[in-house]
């Protein structure tokens, strides 16, 4: 084994390592995210935890995911169809709220709370990954994510 694949496995040992700590901080900071889903309820411990649990969804044909804190706000839901998501950020129950900005060319289907189907339009529509970056960032924040451009509703 010549010193290159010795540190290309040193680095990869690392990296898991690294992972492993962040999840045990994760689960010993406490953050704990209620979820609403498709699937049911249930709690979340680490952003591991949120990002599989979006892809999974997103092998479904619908999903419509409620995250939220200790508190029912703020909270951030993800519209999902396959590889497309609409997200909305809810501040209080007062209705302050924003809708995320996309770029999508067409309009997209998405489903919530199980009824029909209906078209969002393109503009409001971003990937799946996009998506996946505003649960992890409201995973630590419960903030508004700064990943993407929003619009205020």
């Amino acid at each position: 084994m010549n010193l290159r694949n010795i540190l290309i496995e040193l680095a990869n040992i690392i990296y898991r390592d690294i992972q492993a700590v962040q999840c045990a901080v994760d689960e010993r900071k406490g953050i704990r995210m209620n979820i609403a889903c498709n699937n049911g309820y249930f709690e979340l411990y680490s952003k591991q935890d949120i990002e599989k649990l979006l892809r999974k969804s997103s092998l479904n044909p619908y999903d419509d995911i409620w995250i939220s804190g200790e508190k029912d706000y703020p909270c951030l839901a993800i519209l999902i169809n396959g590889a497309y998501a609409c997200v909305h950020y809810f501040l209080n129950e007062d209705g302050d709220m924003w809708q995320s900005i996309g770029d999508c060319e067409q309009d997209i289907l998405f489903s919530t709370n199980g009824e029909e189907p209906a078209a969002m339009p393109g503009d409001c529509v971003i990937s799946l990954e996009k998506a996946i970056q505003c649960a992890v960032s409201f995973f630590y924040t419960v903030q508004r994510p700064a990943c993407i451009a929003w619009r205020e509703l």
